[in-house]
């Protein structure tokens, strides 16, 4: 079987973000999808809200020793750069 090369979370709300927490959290790069059209502002204020949730229970998970982690930051980086693409009501990414 090959390796996963990364993972994508359809949806921003709750499910998607328990998708995307799951994978990241077995050590798979994610990218968390919204799909739902939403104003700039709006959009990203999604994406800070569903970064901040991720890589906090990710955070609390390895300050609890239920999972470790190499770097400072564990496995948040896995959700990082283009890992949230929300879509703009003007039909951007």
């Amino acid at each position: 079987m090959r390796p996963l090369r990364r993972i994508a979370a359809l949806g921003a709300g709750r499910m998607g973000r328990g998708i995307a927490h799951a994978f990241a959290y077995a050590g798979h790069p994610v990218t968390l999808l919204d799909l739902k059209a939403r104003p700039t502002d709006a959009a990203d204020a999604l994406e800070r809200e569903a970064r901040a949730e991720i890589e906090g229970n990710l955070k609390l998970l390895a300050e609890h020793h239920r999972h470790t982690s190499t770097d400072d930051t564990p496995e948040a980086g896995k959700l990082a750069g283009d890992g949230y693409v929300p879509t703009r009501s003007d039909g951007s990414r």
